[in-house]
This record gives structure tokens, C-alpha cells and sequence, in this order.
């Protein structure tokens, strides 16, 4: 094994892999590889479909059930358009902060797992201790679904999994669901002026916003002030110019629901919304067509699921309850696959996918710590 373990070292050279979700994120996955060659790990890579792309699964200890698996998401978002002060993708100390794209979600929560499990042996784990790392998480948790099937067929089941997103080292035992979808509108390109017998697509795709808008403001009303059902459109784009009748419009909206509201139940709703506004352009001779795909669909985490929540904040020491958070993770993920799980990180989720994110360095000085603790607990007590 390399005898680099240096928390600010090893999250140097994460964040200067530039993993955002549209590249592939393999130079990355054979560097952290190769920290852990030599040694007694077992090293094993679940690609993605097309080969560009990586989970990667590194396990110390025996291959027997009971143990401890740290998760964190090899990719980050975008930084074009964000007015960053220094290099995204070069690490910036200053203040007590480290700066840099991926520092807070979730590089930072790596580079501390990678430092811990570089400094244990195997002769010390008495239960087996992996890290898991995934591609494409900020797109939908596209790529940690095959590699928690692998692990589930081939390897005995984990005492625990805690999932190091930033939670700012606060234990979360509960967040939402996220469906993500694509809605396209073909409609029938024209002069502007002939609307008697064709329709814009734009037009149309108009109306469904405004149909996932009332859902929105009804669904709002499924949970709390703060922790709520969310229907969001984000993305538009079609038409040619402005005095064309636009023959595409696509829209994205995502969906994230909270645990016991059914995401299914509004995708139906909203299918049978599309359904309803053809049918009305078709009885007046105005052709259309609309087809919504589900790009993604990650399931909540749900509180009171196994021990893994209670046992991280007891190896915390804090008192508080844990909190439910509003953004998704693949945490919902392993709690599916039948496996007791957490979230708990180093960062502040207020501080990701801005620019200059940064993650302080005692967050991961704590986060050391609590690491240290949960590994000798779990693993070799």
C-alpha cells in the first residue's frame, strides 16, 4: 500500500480528477486502485455498460458478514458559469477551509476513509471493513444500483453502511426519494399564424408545466414546513424561431417524495395529465404527442430501519436526534438492498455544488476521529 495517507494530500489529488458526471471518471477509480496495490486489499471494479465509467469496491479484512462499508460518489457537478476565485480542480487551503470543486460532496469524506484504511492492517480486522466508490450519483445514482447488486450476490451482508454526504457530521436517518424525468412534446412545425390546424409543442409543453405546478402546490401539503413532497421543472428548451410553431419541446422535472409518499402515485398522475391534454388538441384536428421517460428513480431513506443511525450518533457522542435531510442519496439505495444505513459527513450541503465549495478542516479532523472509533468497533473489536 502507498505510505501517502495524508488526509490533505489524498484530497489534493481527488479533487484534481475533473469527475464531473458527463466524464468518464477512471483515472480517478486507477489512482485510488493503486494506493491500495501491493497490499492485502481486495480490489474490484464493477464498470459501467459502455466501459467509460467505474464503481470501485476496495475490502481489508475477511470476507465474513458483520462489517463496516463506507460509501461516497466518485463524480461532481459542473463548473461552468460559476465565478470560482482559484482553480476548481486545484486544492486551496485557507482560513481553516480547503477549497475546491467536490471538497464538501463528497471528496472530502473519500479522502478521509482512504486515510483510514491505509493505515490499518489486516491482522487488526476482525470483521471486514470496504470502501465503495460510484459514478454518476449527481445524474440520478445511476451507477451505485450495480455495484450494491454485485456486492449483495457475491459477499456476506454489513453489520452497517454509512453514506459520507454532508450532513456538517450530524447523523441523518431520513431523507426524500428523487424520480427524475424527461418529458418530450412533438407538435407540428408551421407558419406562427396557422394555429387552426397545428400546435405548437412549446404550447403544449406549457400546459403540463403548469399541470406538475398544481401537483407541486398540492403535494407540498404531504409532509411538513420543512420536509415536504417537491415537484420541480428545470430544464426547457425547443422551438426553432420565433415565428415557427415549434415542431419538439423537452422539459426535465424531478420529483422527490418523501418517505411514505408515493412517487409512483404522481408520475401516474401526471401520465394521465399528458393523456387528457392530447386527447383535447387531437378532438380539434391539432396533432400531438407527448412521451415522459423516467430517467431516475432513487428510493428515501427511511427512518427506524436497523441500528445503523443510533449506533453512528452514540460513536459521535452527540446527543441530538438524528435529522432528516433534504436532498437524496444513494443511502436509500443500501436500505433496500436489506443492509442498516446512515448518512453522516464532513461539509456543509449549503456549501456543494457552488462556486468555491469547500469543506473546513476540522470537519474532517472530527470526522477522523468518529472513523477511527466505528472502524475499531465495528471491525476489529
Amino acid at each position: 500500500m502507498s505510505s501517502d495517507r495524508s488526509v490533505p494530500e489524498l484530497l489534493r489529488r481527488l479533487v484534481s480528477f475533473p469527475t464531473i458526471s458527463s466524464r468518464s471518471n477512471l483515472e480517478l477509480v486507477d489512482w485510488v486502485s493503486e494506493r491500495f496495490s501491493g497490499g492485502d486489499a481486495s480490489i474490484k471494479r464493477i464498470p459501467s455498460v459502455d466501459g467509460t465509467k467505474a464503481n470501485l469496491v476496495v475490502s481489508l479484512g475477511p470476507g465474513t458478514a458483520g462489517g463496516l462499508m463506507l460509501s461516497g460518489h466518485t463524480d461532481v457537478v459542473p463548473v461552468e458559469g460559476q465565478d470560482w476565485a482559484s482553480d476548481p480542480f486545484e486544492l486551496i487551503e485557507a482560513d481553516g477551509r480547503l477549497f475546491g470543486r467536490g471538497t464538501a460532496d463528497m471528496k472530502g469524506f473519500i479522502a478521509v476513509a482512504m486515510s483510514e484504511m491505509l493505515r490499518l492492517e489486516r491482522r487488526r480486522l476482525r470483521r471486514p471493513l470496504s470502501l465503495l466508490l460510484s459514478y454518476d450519483e449527481e445524474v440520478g445514482c445511476l451507477g451505485a444500483p450495480s455495484m450494491i447488486e454485485e456486492i449483495a450476490r457475491t459477499g456476506p451482508p454489513p453489520a452497517m453502511v454509512i453514506v459520507g454526504e454532508p450532513t456538517s457530521m450530524r447523523v441523518a436517518d431520513c431523507h426524500k426519494g428523487f424520480s427524475l424525468c424527461r418529458t418530450r412534446v412533438i407538435g407540428s412545425a408551421a407558419h406562427s399564424s396557422l394555429v387552426r390546424d397545428n400546435v405548437s409543442a412549446v404550447v403544449v409543453a406549457g400546459e403540463l408545466v403548469a399541470r406538475l405546478s398544481e401537483m407541486a402546490r398540492g403535494a407540498c401539503g404531504s409532509g411538513t414546513a420543512d420536509h415536504f413532497t417537491s415537484i420541480s421543472t428545470n430544464l426547457i428548451r425547443g422551438g426553432t424561431a420565433p415565428n415557427i410553431l415549434a415542431a419538439e419541446c423537452e422539459f426535465y422535472w424531478d420529483l422527490r417524495a418523501t418517505p411514505g409518499d408515493s412517487a409512483a402515485g404522481y408520475i401516474r398522475g401526471f401520465e394521465a395529465a399528458i393523456r387528457e391534454v392530447v386527447a383535447g388538441y387531437l378532438a380539434a384536428g391539432r396533432p400531438c404527442d407527448v412521451v415522459n421517460t423516467v430517467l431516475a428513480d432513487v428510493p428515501a431513506l427511511i427512518a427506524g430501519v436497523g441500528d445503523a443511525a443510533e449506533r453512528t450518533r452514540r460513536l459521535l457522542d452527540d446527543a441530538r436526534s438524528p435529522v432528516a435531510v433534504p436532498f437524496a442519496t444513494e443511502a436509500g439505495l443500501f436500505q433496500r438492498a436489506g443492509w442498516t444505513t446512515c448518512v453522516c459527513g464532513p461539509g456543509d450541503i449549503e456549501q456543494a455544488h457552488r462556486p468555491d465549495e469547500y469543506v473546513r478542516v476540522d470537519q474532517l479532523l472530527r470526522c477522523q476521529d468518529f472513523l477511527g472509533r466505528v472502524i475499531d468497533e465495528v471491525c476489529c473489536a
